[in-house]
């Protein structure tokens, strides 16, 4: 799988080979609003608050998760399952020439890499992913989207 820029808005596809999987498309090149149709469900993330420091993630009306600043640096994904459990993700940039986001689960075990395929200052940067023997509790591509945005605005907030 991989994450590949798609408009100079900040959309991107979840790619599998060359076949496109979802989009995940922004009302406009400075929102933080993102929306995609995936498998026949609507998946929204809005900025809450303010300064646009958390995110909620929204699938066909009722809130999921939600994606937060983090004081240490990098930021927390928080998704619930099918069965009601929340799940606790951190991503971390790692890297100055080979560029990477690495998302840790609640054990501080490593289950995916995104690497960076352009120049660090390009706001359409595509990543390769680079995943690990850990199972993830959700679908691959709905996780790459939630993954992708909380890049996308980790790389918003390091270029500010």
């Amino acid at each position: 799988m991989k994450i590949r820029s798609s408009s100079a808005r900040g959309n991107f596809k979840i790619m599998n080979g060359n076949w496109e999987v979802v989009e995940l498309q922004f009302e406009k090149w400075y929102s933080h609003k993102a929306v995609a149709r995936y498998r026949g469900q609507q998946i929204e993330i809005c900025p809450k608050g303010f300064w646009s420091n958390r995110f909620e993630i929204i699938k066909n009306g009722k809130q999921i998760g939600f994606i937060k600043f983090e004081w240490k640096g990098g930021m927390v994904l928080q998704l619930e399952d099918a069965d009601g459990q929340m799940h606790r993700y951190v991503m971390k940039p790692k890297g100055v020439l080979k560029f990477r986001f690495e998302l840790t689960n609640e054990a501080g075990e490593l289950l995916l890499a995104l690497r960076a395929d352009g120049k660090w200052y390009n706001p359409g940067m595509s990543y390769a992913i680079e995943r690990t023997e850990q199972e993830l509790p959700f679908d691959e591509a709905e996780f790459l989207l939630y993954c992708g945005f909380t890049a996308r605005v980790q790389m918003q907030q390091m270029a500010a």
